[in-house]
């Protein structure tokens, strides 16, 4: 199969895998939903190669490139090859030089392999186009304050849409805590993605947000649904609040395969950092004493 380029939509749906060729970097800023890295490049021999085609034009880049792969040009290959058994499609920034070379590499390998047309920048502006005019059907709002359950019923819930867990992000001062936030970019992506996945035909129910969820922003076609949608108001006694919210973000983590339970319930020192950082981030609140006061009582257990 003649590995030629193509529009993102007809693709994303017929492919078995999706492997972005950019290098590291740029795949932790934002990727195609389910596609896996495997970098053509390291983000230093990209940066590198960047330079050199800016300052000295394309053939010197080429070059360095080639020096660079050759060497680990079986190795490369060779990571492609739990993707055989499927159509794959492959992706960089702008579907130019590097997947049209792994594309023609694999295809001259015998795999059914197709490239991107405009890669990552052309699958960021569907995106974007997409997040601007679509709008979960008939969408209903769970507003509550931190503890009351939201969270646990939208996993109950059919056809919900939860922004906190697209965003990998509590929307709280602890929101982080045991948590890898995704980008801007990657949060879109992953938002769109669940959209998409919703029955039309039914309600959507979404956790109601603010403005952010954490760092990332929601998208105003959907800000203005939610603030147009039935809402429902959650509630739950103090006592109730705190125990979900100590066992959210607060319990002791599990102890790994194979190894026994501690009897020492006290939070793993990387989480009592996480919590710490966001308290002293309270003391334009509180002020310094009663701030400090508080890390002093989380240290203690």
């Amino acid at each position: 199969m003649n590995p030629a380029s193509q529009p993102c939509t007809a693709l994303l749906r017929e492919a078995a895998a999706i492997v972005d060729v950019r290098s590291p970097g740029e795949f932790a800023k934002g990727a195609v939903v389910g596609a896996v890295n495997v970098p053509l490049f390291s983000n230093e021999e990209r940066a590198e190669i960047g330079t050199l085609y800016r300052h000295l034009g394309k053939a010197p880049a080429v070059q360095r490139g080639l020096a660079h792969v050759g060497g680990r040009l079986a190795e490369f290959a060779g990571r492609f090859e739990p993707y055989r058994s499927g159509p794959l499609l492959v992706y960089c920034a702008r579907g130019g030089m590097r997947s049209q070379a792994v594309a023609g590499l694999l295809a001259s390998l015998g795999y059914d392999v197709r490239r991107l047309d405009g890669g990552y920048k052309a699958y960021r502006n569907y995106v974007l186009a997409e997040l601007e005019r679509a709008v979960p059907p008939r969408p209903i709002v769970i507003h509550g304050q931190t503890g009351v359950g939201k969270t646990l019923l939208l996993k109950r819930l059919p056809n919900a849409l939860d922004l906190e867990d697209a965003a990998q992000h509590r929307s709280s001062l602890f929101g982080g805590v045991r948590r890898t936030p995704r980008t801007q970019q990657q949060f879109e992506a992953h938002l769109l993605a669940r959209m998409q996945a919703l029955d039309p035909a039914a309600p959507a129910w979404i956790e109601g947000e603010s403005r952010k969820v954490g760092t990332v922003t929601v998208p105003a076609g959907l800000r203005r649904a939610m603030q147009a949608a039935t809402c429902v108001l959650v509630t739950a006694p103090l006592e109730t609040r705190v125990t979900r919210i100590i066992a959210e973000y607060a319990a002791p983590l599990p102890p790994l395969p194979g190894q026994p339970r501690a009897a020492d319930k006290r939070l793993d020192e990387d989480t009592c950092r996480q919590l710490e950082g966001s308290l002293r981030c309270l003391r334009a609140f509180f002020g310094t004493a009663r701030t400090e006061e508080l890390v002093a009582l989380l240290r203690a257990g």
